[in-house]
């Protein structure tokens, strides 16, 4: 002991460093040894003070009060140390409660018999004063009862000990470090007092104990350790769903809760986790393993065996320094299996409702449809009363003018006029009839692959003497290339077509004029090879145009030869092959009508195949 004129400053020193440790260790109150600490340090304080009142106090009388309020502390020390291992260890709160508070119980009762010892004499048998470094203080010799208290107070600081031992057997890594410093803190007051001896120091109990405070402050508050709080762990860790594995910085995993065991279980890994390196984890799962070393917090989902995790990530830093990461696994299959059912669900609703979508469509387009059929029924009954409204009003008028003898029966022109109505009738009714099966597909086509060219010189050529013997000129205008132009067409209707617009010509081109058959490929409907009979006859006013193509419809009113039916039957055919019909015409120069048939393939002609234009 260091004394200046025969102070012990060496216990005041003691007692000054308790009381900075007291202070310092508010800064950690949050943990759950704090109470225990500054508990310990007010007692080890305590006890340097008393320790220097007894070795200053003047009788023995005075030195053997401190000695008696030194076993204050002495005793209470180990207990409040006991109690500070217990709760790091992760002993129930409730059954460090009961034990400290019997051994405290204990301790009170040595209190009273100590300080009635001087009529009992139940402690000590024998007070005397021996040396201590230039100055003296109390030694005793002791009852069994006094002995048995002191192995008390021995067998405390061997329970602490034991405590850590059989602890130390469930940590990993640095854990580890933290139990063997906590155990130096424990045995340091039995040696330390001896090893002094050994460099000729005698060493008092605060002195003894003072190398133990500063251990357990740096084991418990200031070394940065991974651990797990024993109460969070008991009422929060132990009982969450999700698995949680704490990771120190080694890569070691330090711990785990029951529900991490489970689901690294399920997925067929090592049911040991404690001890082990995560990264023997995640050899099989690289987005985790890249998770892992990003050191950032974050997130990733994985699915092994039919199991969908979901994982997360987070940094664990202590004074601004990363000392580890905390992974939290959770079973995400049942979420995912109702999330895929959803999905499932959800694309099937869209599909009927895509169905009924197109349903909805059909329907409506089969409502215009049915919509234009029955107008197009009102309207032929109305285009068809109209027409026969005069033809049969003419008959009637006729042969009641016959019956009632207006007008005399050798008088037969009324009578080739009544047969020109019927047949004008007859060719009505056979042409509507026609146009009503074009027009509902009823109509059969017997279509065949031809080669166009031929085909409509053979049809110019049949033709011509029809138009040339009434004095009109007739000029054929090939205007392709000598090309063999294929198309699916049924002969038949296409001549019809053909006739038909060629007779409308010739019906509105006086003589001495011109009729011009020219052929061409479609620029505006690519692919389709396009006949167009160009006419100098009296032409069609605009304003008739979009109506030629109408059934019934005629431009002169008062021509009833034809039945309005032609140019409607041309469209329905031409349509029916899959092409298109089209008019141009300006009054007083004449009318050019054309129609265009899709080709279906071309091909350069053989040698001595090429036709020209006669």
């Amino acid at each position: 002991m260091i004394l200046k004129g025969e102070y012990p400053f060496s216990l005041l020193l003691s007692s000054i460093i308790y009381l900075i440790l007291f202070v310092y260790s508010f800064r950690f109150r949050q943990k759950p040894q704090f109470v225990y600490f500054v508990v310990l340090m007010v007692l080890m304080s305590s006890q340097g003070l008393f320790s220097i009142f007894e070795l200053t106090g003047g009788s023995l009388e005075d030195k053997l009060f401190w000695r008696n309020v030194q076993q204050i502390p002495l005793y209470l020390s180990p207990v409040m140390l006991l109690g500070m291992i217990m709760s790091f260890v992760g002993t129930n709160s409730k059954a460090i409660v009961r034990r400290l508070t019997i051994l405290i119980f204990i301790v009170v009762i040595y209190w009273i018999l100590l300080f009635i010892d001087s009529h009992t004499h139940l402690i000590r048998l024998t007070v005397f004063l021996e040396d201590f470094q230039g100055t003296q203080r109390i030694e005793m010799t002791r009852t069994p009862l006094g002995y048995l208290f002191l192995a008390l107070n021995k067998a405390m600081g061997l329970w602490t000990l034991t405590l850590l031992l059989m602890h130390y057997r469930k940590v990993v890594g640095m854990q580890r470090t933290q139990h063997i410093l906590l155990v130096i803190a424990v045995v340091s007051p039995f040696f330390f007092p001896e090893l002094a001896g050994l460099i000729g120091w005698q060493a008092g109990v605060a002195e003894a104990m003072l190398p133990s405070g500063l251990l357990l402050f740096y084991a418990l508050f200031v070394y940065n350790f991974l651990q797990v709080s024993p109460i969070v762990k008991e009422k929060v860790l132990e009982n969450m769903t999700e698995g949680i594995l704490i990771v120190d910085e080694k890569h070691l995993i330090i711990d785990a809760n029951p529900a991490a065991h489970s689901i690294i279980q399920s997925v067929g890994g090592d049911y040991k986790l404690k001890g082990t390196y995560i990264t023997s984890l995640m050899a099989s799962y690289p987005a985790l393993q890249a998770l892992y070393d990003s050191k950032e917090q974050g997130e990733v989902e994985i699915e092994s065996v039919g199991i969908h995790l979901w994982i997360r990530q987070v940094s664990i830093q202590m004074s601004g320094k990363r000392t580890g990461s905390l992974v939290i696994f959770s079973d995400i299959t049942q979420r995912k299996t109702y999330q895929n059912e959803l999905i499932h669900q959800s694309n099937v609703v869209k599909e009927q409702a895509l169905e009924l979508k197109q349903s909805h469509s059909q329907l409506e387009q089969a409502y215009a449809e049915l919509s234009k059929v029955d107008e197009d029924r009102r309207r032929l009954f109305s285009d068809i009363s109209h027409e026969l409204g005069h033809p049969i009003t003419s008959i009637q008028g006729y042969i009641r003018g016959m019956i009632d003898g207006v007008i005399s029966e050798s008088k037969t022109e009324y009578l080739h006029i009544v047969y020109e109505k019927t047949l004008y009738l007859q060719r009505m009714f056979h042409d509507l009839m026609e146009l009503a099966r074009i027009e509902s597909g009823q109509i059969q086509f017997n279509k065949k692959i031809i080669d166009l060219g031929p085909f409509l010189r053979e049809l110019v050529d049949r033709y011509r003497w029809d138009i040339e013997d009434s004095g009109i000129d007739f000029v054929y205008d090939e205007g392709v290339p000598a090309n063999s132009y294929h198309a699916e067409v049924d002969p038949d209707r296409i001549e019809q077509v053909f006739c038909n617009l060629l007779f409308n010509a010739k019906k509105f081109t006086p003589g001495g004029g011109r009729i011009t058959i020219q052929t061409s490929i479609s620029i505006d409907k690519t692919g389709c090879f396009v006949v167009a009979m160009q006419d100098t006859g009296s032409g069609v006013a605009e304003a008739d145009i979009p109506y030629l193509f109408e059934r019934f419809y005629q431009v002169y009113k008062g021509d009833r030869k034809g039945s309005g039916l032609g140019l409607a039957i041309v469209k329905g055919i031409v349509a029916s092959h899959g092409g298109y019909v089209g008019v141009h015409s300006i009054v007083g120069e004449g009318s050019r009508f054309f129609f265009g048939i899709p080709v279906s393939s071309i091909s350069a002609p053989e040698q001595g195949e090429v036709w020209h234009a006669e």
